[in-house]
């Protein structure tokens, strides 16, 4: 079981960042075999679902119509609110593996560098990993790449 978390916030609109986490999203749910399962979770403010976590086969025919709304609006308040609520969906999912894939720039507003460990400590527990994927050329990609490695 993969969740997508999307940044859509308002510093994803400069260098098309909200087109290349659409893409890459894409991409990502075609690929992933039709048994697997998949969910799509955007954030700015707050978490907000996109696509519920299903099997890859119902999702795949709806996946371009529900990312292409994204617009970047907003503040990056909502990530680890987002993170947590990817957590509850797989850990109530019946898949035997369970990954949260993070796109954004890394620029965010909410929490401590301490809140963010504690939330990916809490993922390991609930044996979830974590990648996180740095888009645009200003991502916070030393943020990014710890996140990565505590997940």
């Amino acid at each position: 079981g993969v969740v997508l978390l999307i940044d859509k916030s308002r510093s994803m609109a400069s260098e098309q960042k909200i087109e290349s986490a659409r893409e890459a999203a894409l991409i990502s749910i075609n690929a992933i075999k039709d048994e697997d399962y998949i969910g799509v979770i955007g954030f700015d403010s707050a978490p907000f679902l996109i696509i519920r976590l299903a099997k890859a086969s119902d999702v795949k025919p709806i996946a371009s119509g529900r990312l292409r709304n994204l617009t970047a609006s907003g503040r990056t308040e909502g990530l680890l609110a987002a993170m947590e609520q990817a957590r509850v969906d797989l850990a109530n999912s019946q898949t035997s593996r369970r990954h949260i894939i993070l796109l954004t720039d890394g620029i965010v507003s909410d929490g401590s560098e301490s809140e963010y460990f504690s939330k990916v400590d809490r993922l390991r527990a609930s044996q979830i990993t974590l990648t996180t994927v740095a888009v645009g050329s200003d991502a916070e990609t030393t943020f990014l790449q710890v996140l990565a490695r505590r997940g």
